[in-house]
């Protein structure tokens, strides 16, 4: 969401890449790629690693429902979406699961190796926090 910010628009591409269905919902897909440097994400060693990936996003509340980013250089490439759902206890978009796939490139005597590396984690049960305070002051006269 970072790349949605007012003040890191200006630092990519976008464009409407489609008009899907997301469970139920009529989305836009709006693509970018992030084209100014220095990059919002950089390496271990402080160099840029330029960003691209989706959005969907709700055609008539402009909910986003879904969020891709990906990055990549020579040695590791990475993939990571968020999926969201509608609460109707909160009345909010909520996150409801989320996909991490990374792959490392070596290069070992033996030749190339790829490493691939997978998560998947959902979210559930969602409740709303309150805190009520009362206090009474009492002045003296």
């Amino acid at each position: 969401m970072q790349f949605l910010r007012a003040e890191n628009r200006t630092r990519c591409r976008f464009k409407i890449a489609g008009r899907p269905e997301s469970g139920g919902v009529r989305t836009w897909r709006i693509e970018f790629t992030e084209q100014m440097r220095p990059t919002i994400i950089t390496d271990r060693q402080d160099r840029d690693v330029p960003a691209s990936g989706s959005f969907l996003v709700e055609q008539n509340t402009g909910a986003i429902t879904e969020t891709v980013l990906r990055i990549a250089n020579r040695d590791y490439s990475t993939e990571i979406v968020a999926r969201f759902s509608l609460n109707p206890a909160l009345g909010m978009w909520v996150p409801s699961e989320m996909r991490e796939v990374y792959r490392t490139t070596r290069l070992p005597r033996a030749g190339r190796r790829v490493r691939y590396s997978r998560a998947r984690r959902g979210t559930s049960n969602f409740r709303r926090f309150q805190v009520l305070t009362d206090a009474v002051i009492a002045i003296k006269k």
